[in-house]
């Protein structure tokens, strides 16, 4: 994500944000923006590794915990933060596949558009 980050906003005039905003669609750029910080910020705060995470879903009960925290990463959850964090990457992939592209007026491949993460 920080990799991303570095990526998105390099510049005022190279930045994808910068092209998003000469384009005509400042919010867009600014929600990218927003959605890469707070997903940043809330990886930080994981304290649990991935496998204790993944230990703890143990019973349907909690697959669906895990389901909802992905579902709802405006809530996070503070059994399964890696479940909030890959909901609010999904955020971002969504902005990607959706208006980032329609921005830029590229296509997406046809074999990825059935790629359902």
């Amino acid at each position: 994500m920080k990799a991303f980050r570095r990526i998105f906003i390099s510049s005022d005039k190279t930045g994808f944000d910068a092209h998003l905003t000469a384009e005509g669609f400042p919010e867009v750029a600014e929600r990218f923006i927003n959605n890469l910080e707070a997903s940043i910020a809330y990886a930080e705060t994981i304290e649990q590794s991935v496998t204790e995470q993944v230990a703890a879903i143990a019973t349907e009960a909690e697959e669906t915990a895990c389901s909802n925290a992905f579902a709802n990463p405006d809530s996070p959850s503070e059994q399964f933060p890696l479940c909030t964090l890959y909901g609010m990457v999904k955020t971002i992939v969504d902005d990607l596949k959706i208006d980032f592209v329609t921005i830029v007026n590229v296509s997406i491949p046809g074999s990825s558009q059935s790629d359902n993460d």
